[in-house]
């Protein structure tokens, strides 16, 4: 007994000393030198120096995830504390010295935190995902209650913001190419957004004007639109969460949650494609767990998958991937083989047939290349001049780097994508992207703190929360009426004369100016944020990881291409809409992977908690 005292005691003041150390290291500094801790990282640390002494077991992935959130909380810490005075800050490497020396103690912090969860949910699971608990009324009508609640908690938000909220930019341009397609005869559709998504949302707006004499109410009628499309895909997977004796506690706080989080509120109105897509996706996730079942559903897991796909141009991979992953399970193996061959022959007939048949641009190639033209942007400002003349000849066909440095965002790569396409000679060759990009990966080979600064700097808030991540009056991340009017003033040029009510105004002012303080309250802003989503994913992904179950494994899949389509998006992660999929469906996935964990599956036996194939 006092061995082990004695050992607990050397190991708490180890991990005491090594966490206040790395702590305390000031990253506003070019030189070592150090700052007392504020009180939530005091609290971190003593957290550490009480829990690690109680961690028996060592496991791979849970090291692996806590070097990560380590490495994510280090690098977000040093990134807003640090002054950057040159275009390559890393490039005499400072800032990495600092990190090395800190990430011990920041592992410290994060390892048994990971640990104790990973230990909780594996404890508590199946209490989650086989109960026999009810609430009668949402047991007697599992999916009318859910769909019921869904809409009645998003009623107020509706009537507050009617129409809806229109995203500068991106829904205008595609109004405007439906409109100048099928109002003014001249065929300007493309593929830079879904199809499907452009043909609803102008067809709604001008299906007003033309039939009901209003295009403000045709508006009205697509917000409502998406408002019930979302409700019966949430109510259906309610309805599945109940035959899979998921306790009903929970699916009341999943009701809840969805119902009255701000940012959720916020979404479900504003005329984005994700809706749609994180719609889908729900009930793809469905079929998913039921093949896994061995049930007979292959048509409804193509066409769910099918509606994906259409309704986001990543949706190929978002469903290819779990599929695929059915050939490590024997059972579905025959169906993994054929859906995802149907998958792939789908878009490949809409790509190279369907669209160019109905006169539909193609994707410009320079939007699949975002994150290589992001970090080529910022090595070749700061290293300018460094490549030979074939070289420049070759990123020159991708990037305009005469008028390079005047339009470069750190946070976007939408202002050099703009300038590229605006100024370029021709449109980009398959040869074009192949030889640029084995240029970028020589250039990332020589330079590789190059690469990361322009990557930490553009990505780092959906790993890191800081300050300026959330919710303010002017953020991307909560979309709101008075910035939707920039989108109906251009409306105008198209003959389209979308208002807000005046008799709204303001109820419309007190509702938002209440939902943007509410996402700033402490608890709450945690869920309105993208970094949130992003840790709770990387979680679920090593926690299913550990379990070597193959059940678990396509939707773990899933979620991880979903993360990693976040670093291939435009923007920063201060926007919310692009971590909106993932946030949505994350709750589902994680439940239902838990019951396949604890639960009978057909074709399984049950030994231990643990299912054998």
């Amino acid at each position: 007994m006092i061995k082990n005292k004695l050992r607990w005691n050397v190991q708490s003041l180890f991990v005491a000393v090594i966490a206040l150390f790395s702590f305390s290291i000031d990253f506003s500094s070019k030189s070592i030198a150090f700052v007392f801790p504020g009180w939530y990282e005091i609290l971190a640390i003593i957290l550490a120096t009480v829990l690690v002494p109680y961690v028996h077991s060592w496991n791979w992935t849970e090291i692996l995830l806590s070097a990560l959130y380590s490495f994510f909380l280090l690098v977000g810490r040093a990134f807003f504390k640090y002054e950057w005075e040159e275009p390559i800050p890393f490039n005499h490497g400072e800032p990495i010295i600092k990190w090395l020396i800190a990430l011990p103690g920041f592992f410290a912090v994060c390892f048994p935190i990971v640990h104790y969860v990973f230990e909780y949910v594996q404890g508590k699971g199946r209490n989650w995902t086989d109960s026999s608990d009810r609430i009668d009324c949402l047991d007697k009508y599992p999916l009318l209650i859910p769909f019921m609640l869904s809409l009645f908690l998003q009623t107020v938000s509706y009537i507050c913001c009617f129409p809806g909220i229109m995203i500068p930019g991106d829904n205008v341009y595609q109004i405007a190419q439906f409109t100048e397609t099928f109002i003014d005869g001249n065929a300007s559709l493309t593929a830079h957004h879904p199809i499907m998504h452009t043909l609803v949302l102008g067809g709604f707006i001008w299906g007003g004007k033309l039939l009901l004499g209003s295009e403000t109410v045709g508006y009205g009628l697509y917000t409502a639109a998406q408002l019930i499309v979302n409700a019966i895909c949430f109510a259906k997977a309610m309805c599945f969460l109940k035959e899979m004796r998921i306790s009903a506690k929970i699916r009341i706080g999943l009701i809840v949650f969805y119902g009255l989080n701000p940012i959720f509120s916020n979404m479900l109105n504003v005329s984005t494609k994700d809706i749609w897509y994180a719609s889908f996706l729900l009930t793809f996730i469905i079929e998913i767990i039921k093949k896994l079942q061995n049930k007979k559903n292959d048509i409804f897991l193509f066409l769910t998958g099918v509606l994906c796909i259409l309704s986001r141009n990543e949706g190929i991979y978002i469903v290819l991937i779990p599929v695929v992953s059915f050939l490590l399970i024997k059972k579905c193996r025959k169906c993994g083989i054929v859906i995802s061959t149907l998958f792939i022959l789908s878009h490949l007939f809409m790509v190279n047939i369907l669209l160019p048949g109905f006169s539909i641009l193609p994707v410009n190639k320079r939007e699949s290349l975002s994150l290589p033209m992001q970090t080529m942007a910022r090595y070749v400002i700061g290293h300018y001049g460094e490549w030979t003349n074939e070289e420049e000849k070759i990123i020159s066909q991708v990037l305009d780097i005469e008028n390079l440095e005047g339009w470069y965002n750190p946070n976007s790569v939408d202002s050099i994508k703009f300038i590229s396409n605006t100024n370029a000679k021709h449109e980009l060759t398959d040869e074009d992207v192949k030889q640029f990009l084995k240029v970028w990966i020589k250039f990332g080979i020589k330079h590789p703190l190059s690469y990361f600064d322009a990557l930490l700097e553009m990505k780092n808030q959906y790993l890191y929360a800081a300050n300026t991540t959330g919710i303010t009056r002017v953020s991307p991340n909560l979309l709101t009426t008075e910035n939707s009017k920039y989108s109906f003033f251009s409306l105008q040029n198209y003959h389209l004369n979308i208002v807000y009510p005046e008799k709204l105004k303001d109820a419309r002012q007190l509702f938002e100016n209440i939902r943007t303080r509410a996402c700033m309250l402490p608890i709450i802003r945690l869920f309105c944020i993208s970094p949130t989503y992003t840790w709770l994913a990387l979680l679920m992904i090593f926690f299913f990881l550990k379990q070597r179950e193959t059940e678990v494994l396509p939707l773990t899949f899933m979620t991880a291409v979903m993360v990693l389509v976040l670093f291939a998006t435009p923007l920063d992660g201060h926007d919310f809409r692009y971590s909106f999929p993932l946030a949505y469906v994350l709750p589902f996935s994680g439940l239902l992977n838990l019951k396949l964990m604890y639960s009978y599956v057909s074709g399984s036996v049950q030994k231990d908690g643990r299912m054998l194939n």
